[in-house]
């Protein structure tokens, strides 16, 4: 027997009630839902393979792949206000996962072991089409590469979106500066300058630097942010990013 308060009043429900472990995402029942992404991959709420069950969705990207999120309920599913939360549970650090809806539209990077949340903000009546809303507001993700190599930390934003970079987080031994490092948008264009990038050797492990440090730069369609090696060694150095996602879609 289970008692299950009543939301409004208080009082109790004496019944057993059991639910199928089968079936799309539903107000009553709540869980994680665990997710391993096999190229683009394309949530329904119907039943299949990539039936959306639960709120909470922990990705495994297995590399950096594509997920879209339904596109259509049925009209006994009411999904308005629904809140669903997305964390990226990769291995290694630079997998990353493009956030879609169903019509290819750009919602979001959620990067290396950090998480999202949107509320479905809206039911087509007719046709039972979703439109989503991101809340949140504050993005990361983090690279691990040859401190003499370079590499893409954040790839192409999608269309009529921005990301404008807050700060940076670099571990690792080299001297960044005198290796004429750097991190840039489009090629040669500098957001941090090698006179500006941490010396990991002489200052510490692991530096930060703000937005105070380096150009405010916001990356616009079909730019990336990219690492840039200098003539460092080999040993890899770890770059986080913070950045805000701007979209005026």
């Amino acid at each position: 027997m289970s008692y299950i308060p009543q939301a409004m009043s208080g009082r109790e429900i004496q019944h057993d009630i059991k639910f199928a472990s089968d079936g799309p995402v539903c107000g009553l029942v709540d869980g994680v839902q665990s997710i391993t992404l096999s190229g683009e991959t394309a949530l329904t709420l119907t039943a299949g393979d990539n039936q959306m069950k639960c709120h909470v969705l922990i990705v495994d990207p297995a590399g950096s792949n594509t997920l879209k999120l339904p596109g259509y309920a049925s009209a006994d599913l009411n999904m308005v206000g629904r809140r669903i939360s997305i964390f990226n549970n990769a291995s290694d650090s630079g997998e990353l996962i493009t956030l879609q809806d169903a019509n290819n539209a750009f919602i979001c990077f959620v990067g290396y072991g950090d998480s999202v949340e949107l509320v479905v903000a809206s039911q087509d009546s007719s046709t039972g089409a979703l439109e989503y809303l991101l809340l949140t507001k504050e993005f990361k993700h983090t690279i691990t590469v040859a401190a003499n190599g370079n590499a893409d930390i954040i790839p192409s934003v999608g269309t009529d979106s921005f990301i404008l970079p807050k700060y940076f987080v670099f571990t690792g031994d080299q001297d960044l500066p005198t290796a004429t490092a750097s991190i840039e948008v489009a090629s040669g264009v500098d957001i941090v300058e090698a006179t500006n990038m941490p010396d990991l050797a002489n200052d510490g492990a692991k530096q930060m630097i703000y937005s105070a440090d380096f150009a405010n730069v916001l990356l616009l369609e079909n730019q990336k942010l990219n690492y840039v090696g200098g003539g460092a060694s080999a040993s890899t150095v770890e770059i986080t990013v913070v950045y805000s996602l701007i979209s005026i879609a």
